[in-house]
């Protein structure tokens, strides 16, 4: 069972308000009995328009010795838990408050603490593991998943495991919800593995049919599944790393999430999605789309009405967690024109490429061998861009080619690295303060990938950034820089490679 309240709280009481018994009662939201019977979440969501703001939250307790979990997730917030007398009696901890307790009524007051408005989630839970609840068997049962569920448990002695069932109704998951996060997570950063079961009625038992390590924060773990009506499931939890020492708590969280799809079948370019044109006047284009099961690769077509620098990225899906992605750029004859798989530090993709009016194909594919699906979120700008070609000699400080680059512009510098150890050095001057862009990849056209450093210097030939494989093999750097001239300086990691490439400085978009 589970209760859910959302809200979008502005509140102005007072100190008077506050000491009065009858306000905190009459203006707490309800959230529900909970006892020892059957595990129950109740979840609130607010905001605290301003700082001193807060909100009461009212529960009852129908069976002695019932304990409770509550979170309180959300910057500068604090939970107070209050007897149905408002007599103080404990207070969150990092987020986090346990507590058992007596039949009865009680309070839970939610204070702003920071110095502006501030968001908050609230969770109460009794969802405490019960051993024992090592096999299928004898897993705890947590019922039909009609919202957010969260288990507490603790992998204790050594080698122990545990497992929850959990069934969907035959309608499905409640409020549109179309996808089911099921993740570990706990107080420290303890390895996990989950494997989730699924009852096959063939079989007459219970069937794997995902596992998952290392998907999570960290080490925890963490599934995203589209679970089917009417399905019965399973989920074991174990610990993963060596020496097992055995994990003294633990959450398990089962959260129905409402996932953005893409129009299918575009698994390949003949039956790729139609994007608006990108043009001068329309430069931004956001399409939302799911990879997983046999859907691994999905594809877009794109016009450009004149030369354009085309920006194309992967990112998260609003809410949902971080995924890793392939993105490629395809001319219109299904040539490969860019990749990347992990960039910015992040195992989400990117992309900047320069491109002469035209239709393109973009793909976007799974870059994990795990089960999870794969939501995202495909965003496309361009930008307009000029082009200067490097003029050599320029080996040195001495001998740094000028560049001008100017605000709201992409500067692409075609160059090309020699055999021999070749250094290519540019020189540019910033008026203002800004943050650049400066990054190495394939000329225009062309596709194969090497392997570049990219390295900053300031005039007085400090060196202030340096990355080696941020776009790939290629070299990508964004930073704040500071008014002054600045040394940028191009080499090939393995000196006997020669090829073309391009040196593009811009700021983010």
């Amino acid at each position: 069972m589970r209760i859910y309240c959302r809200l979008a709280i502005g509140l102005a009481i007072g100190l008077l308000a506050l000491s009065h018994p009858l306000s905190a009662q009459s203006e707490a939201i309800h959230l529900g009995p909970f006892d020892d019977a059957a595990y129950m979440t109740a979840t609130a969501e607010g905001t605290l328009a301003h700082p001193g703001a807060l909100q009461w939250y009212a529960f009852s307790i129908d069976t002695e010795d019932t304990r409770l979990f509550i979170r309180l997730e959300g910057a500068d917030t604090r939970a107070l838990l209050f007897d149905s007398n408002e007599t103080y009696l404990a207070g969150s901890e990092n987020g986090d408050l346990e507590r058992a307790l007596a039949a009865g009524a009680y309070l839970i007051r939610v204070d702003n603490t920071g110095s502006g408005a501030t968001d908050y989630t609230l969770l109460l839970s009794n969802g405490y593991e019960r051993e024992s609840n090592e096999g299928i068997a004898e897993a705890n049962d947590v019922g039909t998943v009609e919202g957010a569920q969260l288990l507490l448990g603790a992998l204790l002695p050594a080698g122990d495991m545990d497992v929850f069932r959990f069934d969907i109704s035959d309608g499905g998951l409640a409020n549109g919800a179309n996808a089911l996060r099921i993740r570990t997570g706990g107080p420290r950063s303890d390895d996990t593995v989950l494997v989730l079961y699924r009852f096959d009625d063939d079989a007459g038992r219970y069937l794997p049919i995902a596992l998952d390590d290392d998907s999570g924060n960290e080490y925890w773990s963490r599934l995203l599944i589209r679970p089917e009506p009417g399905a019965r499931y399973a989920v074991r939890v174990e610990e993963t790393t060596f020496p097992i020492l055995g994990i003294d708590r633990y959450y398990l969280s089962l959260e129905p999430m409402t996932l953005l799809s893409d129009e299918e079948p575009n698994d390949t370019s003949a039956t790729a999605q139609d994007l608006d044109v990108l043009s001068s006047d329309r430069s931004n284009v956001v399409m939302a789309g799911v990879l997983g099961g046999d859907d691994d690769e999905d594809f877009v077509r794109l016009t450009l009405e004149s030369r354009f620098l085309l920006h194309a990225s992967t990112e998260p899906q609003p809410g949902v967690g971080e995924f890793d992605t392939i993105l490629r750029v395809y001319t219109s004859s299904g040539d490969l024109l860019a990749e990347n798989d992990n960039s910015r530090n992040t195992a989400w993709s990117s992309i900047s490429v320069p491109l002469e009016a035209g239709v393109y194909f973009i793909s976007v594919e799974s870059g994990s061998a795990s089960e999870d699906l794969v939501p995202y979120a495909l965003y496309l700008s361009v930008q307009s861009m000029r082009t200067v070609v490097e003029i050599e000699p320029n080996d040195t400080d001495e001998t740094s080619q000028p560049i001008v680059w100017q605000t709201g512009e992409a500067l692409l510098m075609e160059a090309a690295i020699d055999l021999s150890g070749d250094v290519d050095s540019f020189q540019f001057t910033l008026t203002e303060a800004m943050t650049l862009i400066l990054e190495t990849s394939p000329r225009a056209g062309e596709s194969t990938s090497y392997d570049t450093t990219l390295s900053v210097f300031d005039e007085e030939l400090w060196e202030v950034a340096y990355n080696d494989d941020g776009n790939g093999r290629w070299s990508r750097i964004e930073s704040y820089f500071e008014p002054g001239t600045y040394y940028v300086v191009v080499e090939s990691y393995f000196d006997e490679e020669a090829f073309d490439y391009t040196l593009m400085i811009s700021e983010p978009q």
